[in-house]
């Protein structure tokens, strides 16, 4: 009988989630949401994100006015965003589970057709700039 000795290089650490490092379970679904995004919508939809170990998202602006969504799959949270967050989410409990935590620009709403205001915004997202909601009614 030959014995077969194989070596396995692991990168994983005491303090590193293996699912986090190979990249599967929820990170890797949103992670495929991301690609999805930009793949269908363009590069500049969720512009340099990153995943967090909460597996929110930041990135330095997210631009998904142009998709006509009206909600987000249950695992997309955003965090912070550095720049600009422009959104057709005109819902105040969707903007609550998935919108940001922090925009460091504008936050802007088109085609509101929901009854929306500034200080509802003010009350879920630190916003550094302007809000500016776009009402369609």
């Amino acid at each position: 009988m030959k014995l077969v000795r194989e070596h396995i290089n692991e990168v994983f650490t005491d303090e590193s989630d293996p699912i986090h490092d190979m990249h599967i379970g929820a990170y890797k679904i949103i992670e495929d949401w991301i690609k999805y995004m930009h793949n269908t919508h363009g590069r500049y939809t969720i512009n340099n994100p990153s995943i967090n170990n909460d597996l929110s998202i930041d990135a330095t602006s997210i631009d998904i006015s142009f998709v006509f969504i009206k909600d987000l799959p249950d695992y997309i949270k955003f965090n912070n965003i550095k720049h600009d967050f422009s959104t057709c989410l005109d819902n105040i409990e969707i903007l609550k589970k998935h919108g940001p935590n922090y925009v460091g620009g504008n936050y802007k709403i088109y085609e509101c057709s929901n009854k929306l205001y500034k200080k509802d915004i003010k009350k879920i997202c630190k916003v550094k700039g302007t809000i500016i909601i776009y009402n369609n009614y």
